[in-house]
């Protein structure tokens, strides 16, 4: 955690290599990074490592929590999708792929009916390509989507029977999203579509545009609208049912996250072209949002709506008003950021790092207009009283801010 003006409060240190992921748990009390170095480490609030959780062979990718914090999953680079309880003991590991995991999210539980596809996982029909990246449908038994090159999307229960596996797509798939209420799963693709299946695997529509990987697809909050975005620097937004709405251009470089505000809306899209670009739920173009000096790769809506936060590989981490105005660059990680997230309280970001720290942000201090004056007169108000070349008026600038 820093002060604006880059006093450092604490920095969560312990990983021996680069941090790709970082999730705070529903209640507010955990913090897990994943790390190249093949870890995950928890964190609480007052900044404390608890405990270390070892068991993946490569790089961990993602890490998200069940609903109700009491569960982790991870996915990593040597093909395994593991869960963890939160007090760091591994209750089961999935051994479905051969590839890398890129990704993993947890959605909240509402009721399937999954018949098992043949009982457990078993070991003969691993996928023989990339797995892209895993998310958790809603569901009370906690069911497992992994998205792979292998070209399928396997779903799994959480003791490790294989439920069903899709097997529509012709390349590799890179991404998968459930709705909100669980009842619609979103996959999309190298062959340049984006699926949309029934919450138990069956293949409702395929929706064909897109003239490149397709690498994100993500639901509006309020589950009505399905957006994509990918290689070919384009967002498609398209109704639940696959309808195509519009096709949103721009972009100068490929589209590589995508995030709906909480009232659904705006969306934000963030891309190579080292931009971000805010648009209403209808794909009206709102703005642009310049500053960053290289390559954005994760950007996360504060829970309110109010703030946008984006990681870039500039090494910095760039806070956004709701209509794209630029609030504060948060310049303290040495290496490329990879991902940004809020805590569920909006009170804290996180920022992983290629530097191998998570820094935690005091958003209230951090965005509070007041106490920025505050910090900043800290700093100068003596400046301004005493130098003889400052305007009369100048000097009193500071006179009326309230400091903390």
């Amino acid at each position: 955690m820093w002060q604006i003006d880059g006093t450092e409060l604490a920095v969560l240190k312990g990983h021996q290599n680069g941090l790709w992921a970082a999730a705070f748990s529903p209640d507010c009390q955990m913090l897990a990074s994943a790390s190249l170095d093949s870890t995950i480490k928890l964190w609480t609030p007052k900044k404390t490592l608890l405990t270390f959780l070892q068991g993946h062979q490569d790089a961990v990718w993602g890490v998200d929590f069940s609903p109700d914090s009491q569960t982790l999953v991870s996915g990593s680079w040597d093909g395994a999708i593991k869960l963890w309880r939160r007090d760091g003991q591994v209750l089961k590991s999935f051994e479905g792929h051969d590839e890398a995991v890129f990704d993993v999210a947890v959605a909240p539980p509402v009721k399937a009916n999954f018949p098992s596809e043949n009982g457990r996982v078993n070991k003969k029909e691993k996928n023989q390509g990339k797995s892209k990246s895993i998310e958790l449908l809603p569901t009370p038994e906690l069911i497992i989507a992994s998205a792979s090159g292998d070209k399928t999307i396997k779903l799994w229960q959480s003791d490790g029977t294989l439920l069903k596996t899709l097997r529509k797509h012709s390349s590799g798939v890179y991404t998968v999203a459930f709705s909100p209420e669980g009842q619609l799963l979103a996959s999309g693709s190298g062959d340049q579509t984006v699926k949309l299946w029934t919450g138990e695997g069956q293949l409702l529509k395929t929706l064909t545009g897109h003239t490149g990987i397709v690498f994100d697809v993500v639901f509006s909050p309020d589950g009505q609208l399905i957006a994509s975005g990918g290689e070919d620097k384009t967002i498609k937004l398209w109704t639940r049912d696959g309808t195509l709405l519009n096709t949103l251009t721009g972009h100068d470089d490929s589209i590589r996250a995508l995030a709906f505000s909480p009232d659904s809306q705006r969306l934000a899209s963030a891309s190579w072209d080292n931009t971000i670009k805010l648009w209403t739920r209808d794909g009206t173009l709102l703005a642009t949002l310049d500053g960053h000096r290289d390559r954005v790769n994760g950007i996360a809506f504060s829970p309110d709506g109010r703030f946008l936060a984006s990681a870039s590989l500039d090494k910095t981490v760039k806070l956004w008003r709701d209509d794209g105005t630029l609030l504060v660059t948060l310049e303290a990680h040495g290496d490329r950021v990879y991902d940004v997230t809020f805590s569920p309280d909006g009170r804290t970001l996180a920022s992983a790092s290629v530097d191998k720290t998570i820094i935690l942000w005091d958003l209230e201090r951090t965005i509070d207009l007041n106490q920025i004056w505050a910090f900043g007169c800290d700093w100068v108000e003596d400046y301004l009283r005493t130098n003889v070349n400052v305007k009369e008026q100048d000097k009193k600038v500071c006179d009326n801010v309230r400091h903390p």
